[in-house]
Formats: structure tokens, C-alpha cells, sequence
């Protein structure tokens, strides 16, 4: 047994030979994790800290949270058992496999946060352990990237010791270092709540974040989380969970549309840029119009996002309003810019088709032939009306409206220069 191996060694020599079979070691709240070889195999040990262990109070909780700990069918819960040796040294055997903190992941690999899929992998698996362990009324406090770990190589996250189990007074010991990541209800009273595991979810996402561009979605739901007043925050993670989803999908769908808006307005720029005009007066007011709609879409630096990641205090963060108000500006614009292009090409179109029912030929031949005629023209008119709107990127139900406005305009001009006044019975 290993213990007996240690008899006859005085406590400090215990320590060095310890330190000579252990390799990775990871700093942690509670202790110090390394792997250590035991009986020829290298295993999981976290040698609590000192303080901690002389503390009677402190370790009873422990032994409290080991128990709940083993019954605790989560894939994100690290399991460990306490092992105590001679002279005040407390011990804990983790799992089998290699860990990390996520604290020397992010110091020893930043670029982690921008590789495809971790941060969505990380923060979904992290809300889905706070939402489980909720169910039984049991809290974290402290999501620390000191106090979680993750498998070697992949975004699975590990958590082991769970703040609700200790009490008040050994709070402020067990956190030390790490108090940033605690909610001020939990260092100040001892006691928290789901509200306490909000804020230090938003503190941990909020830290991860700091040298980078957070998600647009992300911004407003951590200011919210990290609310120093409890009742601000979100009154459960669920709910954060829930409100994030929406906001990231809402925001990804409105980068999608104007990239998209920009991008047809800009085709149709360049198409009528090309096409001959037939009328000098029209062609002088088009090459005019094109050069403000190509300096206004044809900017090659033009990034949607980075025109779209406004100061998110000008966001509503208790989801009334779901876009910044310049979000909600840049949108105004596009609409504006689209409808305009629209109006200017459905109405030389119109034009066109309009002058071939109110001729005077046409309104004085028979009723037969001007009603199967003015049927063709019609058709015709609607499709340039869903070409032209396809194109512009506007609905159906706009560019209804906006096409029904020219018509009534360009009918009553042309019925005026009429020197026949009606079809032939």
C-alpha cells in the first residue's frame, strides 16, 4: 500500500517524493491537480490545499459533495473520492484520462475561442450541467476556467466541487483568487441561487472574450447576466440559454439578409450600368443615380457584422427590442436604397407598357382586340413587377404597393395626351 511504502518519512519528505512521480500540474481552487503514478500506474490526484484541509468544517462539506457527486449521473460532473494520508494531507483520486484547466487553455491557445464549434460546444454543455444540477437545488458559484476542466483536445468541460455544499464561512477561503467569477450575494452572505450561477456563467463568457470580438447575439445577454443586482438577471439558466439561442439565431439571420440585400442591389446596379437607355434624358438621370448606388453598395470593404456590432448598451437587453438602433438604422437604409432602385426600373418598364394601351391607335381599335391586347401588356406588366422586386430583394406585398402607386401615377398622365377618348363597339 502506498501508504505504508510513506511510513518513516516525516511530512515534507512525503511531499518531495510525491513532486518526483508527478507530472502536469494544474492549479485548481480547491488544490493542485497532477497525475501521479500509483502502484505503477499514473492516476488523477488533487492534493487539497493546506489551509483547507485543516479545516474540519471544510472537509466535511467535502465529504458531503463526494456523496452527491457519486450518485450524479452527468457526463459533464467530474467524480473523485477523498484519500487521506498521515500528517493533514487530504487527497482526492479523479477519473482516469487526461484534463486540463480551461484557465491554461485559454493562456497557452487563444485562438480556441475562433475555432469552429468550441465556444457553442463549451457554453451549451456548461448551461446544460448548471440546468441538471438546478433540479436538485445544488449550485456551482464559481464557473472559474481555474475550476473547470476539459478532456485534452476537446470542449468537454469537467466540473467537480459544487459551492452550495460548503458553508458560508468557508466560501470566502475556497474562492480565493477567484472571487471575480462569484456573484456579490454569495461572497457577501455565503448563500446564492440560480440568479448567482447566472452571473458567473456571464462572468466567465465575459472573460474568455476579453481580448476578442464577442458575439453580437452574446453581448446584450451577458450584460444582463452580470447584473450586480440579482433581480436584473435572468432568473434562471434556462432562461439565459433560451434568450441567447434566440438572439444568436436572429442575428445570424439579419447578417445573411443584408449581405444578400447588398449583394442583389449591387448586381442590379452593375446590370442597368450596362444596359442602353433609349431616352438621352433618362440615360443622363440612370448614369447619375448608378454612381450614388454603386459609392453606396460597392464599397469592396463593406463587412455586414462589422457595420451591424454596435454599442450594445443602445440594445434593449430585457428583449423587448431585439436589434441596436443602428441595427435597426442600416436596415431603414437598405429598405429605403432597394424600394428606390425598384420604383426607378418598374417605372421605365411601366412606362413602356403603358404607352402601348394608351395610344391612339390602340384606343380606337375594336373592343375586342383592345381588351385581348391590353390582357397581354398586363401580364407582362406583372412579370417585370416580380422580376424587378425579386431582384431588389423586397416582398411581394411591397412591391405591389409600390408598383400599384406607378401605375395609377403613369395611367392618369397618359389618359391626359389621349386625342381618342374611346374603343370602337
Amino acid at each position: 500500500m502506498r501508504i505504508q511504502k510513506l511510513k518513516g518519512m516525516n511530512f515534507e519528505e512525503m511531499l518531495n517524493a510525491s513532486e518526483k512521480s508527478a507530472v502536469g500540474k494544474e492549479q485548481l481552487p480547491i488544490g493542485v491537480l497532477r497525475k501521479q503514478q500509483v502502484d505503477g500506474k499514473y492516476r488523477n490526484i488533487v492534493t487539497v490545499r493546506q489551509d483547507l484541509a485543516d479545516n474540519s468544517s471544510f472537509c466535511a462539506s467535502l465529504q458531503e459533495d463526494q456523496h452527491y457527486s457519486s450518485r450524479l449521473n452527468l457526463s459533464q460532473q467530474m467524480h473523485f473520492e477523498i484519500q487521506s494520508m498521515a500528517h493533514g494531507c487530504c487527497e482526492l483520486g479523479l477519473e482516469a484520462g487526461t484534463y486540463q484547466t480551461l484557465e491554461r487553455i485559454l493562456r497557452e491557445d487563444p485562438s480556441v475561442v475562433a475555432r469552429k464549434g468550441f465556444m457553442d460546444d463549451l457554453t451549451n454543455q456548461l448551461m446544460d450541467a448548471a440546468k441538471r444540477l438546478h433540479q436538485d437545488g445544488v449550485f456551482y458559484w464559481c464557473f472559474a476556467p481555474s475550476n473547470i476542466l476539459l478532456a485534452k483536445g476537446s470542449s468537454h468541460p469537467m466540473l467537480m466541487c459544487h459551492g452550495s455544499f460548503f458553508k458560508p464561512t468557508d466560501l470566502a477561503a475556497l474562492y480565493q483568487g477567484s472571487e471575480t467569477f462569484v456573484a456579490p450575494e454569495v461572497l457577501q452572505t455565503g448563500h446564492g441561487d440560480a440568479r448567482s450561477d447566472v452571473y458567473s456563467l456571464g462572468m466567465l463568457l465575459q472573460k474568455i472574450y476579453e481580448n476578442g470580438d464577442m458575439p453580437m447575439g452574446m453581448k446584450a445577454v451577458v450584460k444582463k447576466a452580470v447584473s450586480e443586482d440579482s433581480k436584473a438577471r435572468y432568473a434562471s439558466v434556462e432562461a439565459m440559454a433560451n434568450d441567447l439561442k434566440k438572439r444568436n439565431s436572429i442575428h445570424q439571420s439579419l447578417l445573411l439578409s443584408l449581405a444578400a440585400v447588398a449583394l442583389t442591389l449591387l448586381c442590379v446596379c452593375l446590370y442597368f450600368d450596362f444596359t442602353p437607355q433609349t431616352e438621352k434624358i433618362d440615360f443622363v438621370e440612370q448614369t447619375s443615380q448608378q454612381d450614388n448606388d454603386e459609392e453606396w453598395f460597392g464599397d469592396e470593404n463593406f463587412d455586414p457584422e462589422a457595420e451591424l456590432s454596435g454599442d450594445p448598451d443602445s440594445a434593449n437587453v430585457d428583449g423587448d427590442t431585439l436589434f441596436t438602433k443602428e441595427e435597426k438604422k442600416r436596415l431603414d437604409e437598405y429598405q429605403a436604397k432597394a424600394e428606390d432602385i425598384f420604383k426607378k426600373q418598374f417605372e421605365r418598364q411601366a412606362d413602356r407598357i403603358l404607352s402601348k394601351v394608351y395610344s391612339n391607335e390602340r384606343m380606337g381599335a375594336e373592343e375586342k382586340v383592345f381588351v385581348a391586347g391590353s390582357k397581354q401588356l398586363m401580364e407582362e406588366l406583372i412579370e417585370q413587377q416580380t422580376k424587378l422586386g425579386g431582384e431588389a430583394g423586397l416582398s411581394p406585398e411591397r412591391t405591389g404597393q409600390l408598383a400599384n402607386e406607378i401605375i395609377n401615377r403613369l395611367t392618369k398622365e397618359k389618359q391626359k395626351t389621349l386625342t381618342k377618348k374611346g374603343i370602337q363597339k
